[in-house]
């Protein structure tokens, strides 16, 4: 399982995740693997995480990325280009297949529009594949795929819309690290990338350690 999240500020996006893999069935057994990786970056100013089938989630992702021919940027652009390749490829590769069968496969996918100069305008998205790819728009100012009941939990009770990139950075970071000491399928180090209007950058292990000392610390 996992927890992948994301929240929006004024012209900005932070998206984070876990790294761990479950295989099995939890109420029966299952073994965990913590050295995923959900997060990848599409586009100078888009994010998109993935959860469910991973193997499949990736290898789709994968192909799309490989089958651009020119680059493109902007989250509702990656969006529907997405989308409509998804679509594709589910209908190729499982039109045998009946739904309740298929694999599920999930894209969360954050980031910046162009509106006038630069790109500073937020957005965050889901791609479901139990609902037929149907593009969904978070407008409250973040979303959660995986565990999210701890993450929804904290966003409530402290984001803002107002808040800086170091407080949203630390809460994103927060909302993770508490999942995991509640669910063992939530776990292993945490990841997280901040788009900004002049690009998108991958915080460090240090980084994140240290925006999460400071969350924690000033929250009591």
């Amino acid at each position: 399982m996992t927890l992948v999240t994301a929240l929006q500020g004024r012209n900005f996006v932070v998206a984070a995740c876990d790294s761990r893999g479950t295989f099995g069935h939890p109420n029966v057994a299952f073994s965990s693997h913590d050295m995923m990786e959900k997060m990848h970056l599409v586009a100078p100013h888009v994010v998109v995480q993935t959860a469910g089938h991973g193997e499949i989630s990736d290898n789709l992702l994968e192909e799309f990325r490989r089958s651009l021919t020119s680059p493109i940027d902007g989250v509702t652009e990656v969006l529907h280009r997405l989308q409509q390749f998804c679509m594709e490829k589910w209908n190729q590769w499982f039109q045998n297949v009946p739904f309740q069968y298929r694999p599920q496969v999930v894209y969360l996918i954050s980031g910046l529009d162009s509106e006038g100069q630069g790109y500073t305008v937020p957005r965050i998205y889901t791609l479901i594949s139990q609902a037929g790819f149907a593009p969904a728009f978070h407008r409250y100012g973040w979303a959660n795929i995986g565990i999210p009941i701890y993450a929804i939990y904290i966003y409530g009770r402290k984001y803002r819309s107002d808040m800086t990139v170091e407080e949203l950075c630390g809460l994103a970071a927060y909302a993770v690290s508490e999942t995991a000491s509640q669910d063992l399928r939530v776990g292993g180090n945490i990841r997280m990338a901040k788009v900004l209007p002049e690009g998108t950058t991958i915080l460090s292990e240090n980084d994140i350690r240290d925006c999460l000392t400071r969350h924690v610390g000033g929250r009591s």
